[in-house]
């Protein structure tokens, strides 16, 4: 079965990338984590992308104002992306958006960097 839009564009809760803004999330708010990740792909152009990260604000009590708000981002490298939070009280839900072809990501565990070769799917 070929993935949807929906199953390509999950982020991770309670993670807030790092990274130069290439649109302020405080001007750029949208109902869903999946329409924020979808609003970066829409900025990928025959596999170049001008985004390659989003950040959202998506739980109308810990957001409070910022509800809503989706930061669409660019990193250095999306392979290993800038992470400024991460834990259960980080009110931001974080994704990447990969241009067409493979890469290499680094996993950190306590025995060392683990390196897998991925696929981008859903780009």
């Amino acid at each position: 079965m070929a993935p949807t839009e929906a199953s390509c564009c999950r982020g991770l809760e309670g993670l807030e990338l790092w990274g130069p803004a290439v649109n302020w999330g405080s001007d750029h708010r949208l109902p869903s984590s999946a329409a924020c990740c979808a609003s970066c792909k829409a900025m990928c152009n025959h596999g170049d992308c001008l985004c390659d990260s989003w950040v959202f604000c998506g739980d109308k009590i810990r957001c409070d104002h910022r509800f809503g708000e989706c930061w669409l981002k660019k990193q250095k490298d999306v392979m290993a992306p800038a992470v400024i939070a991460k834990g259960d009280d980080v009110m931001w839900t974080s994704g990447l958006v990969f241009g067409k072809g493979e890469g290499i990501v680094g996993l950190e565990t306590n025995l060392g960097t683990l390196r897998i070769q991925v696929s981008a799917l859903c780009c």
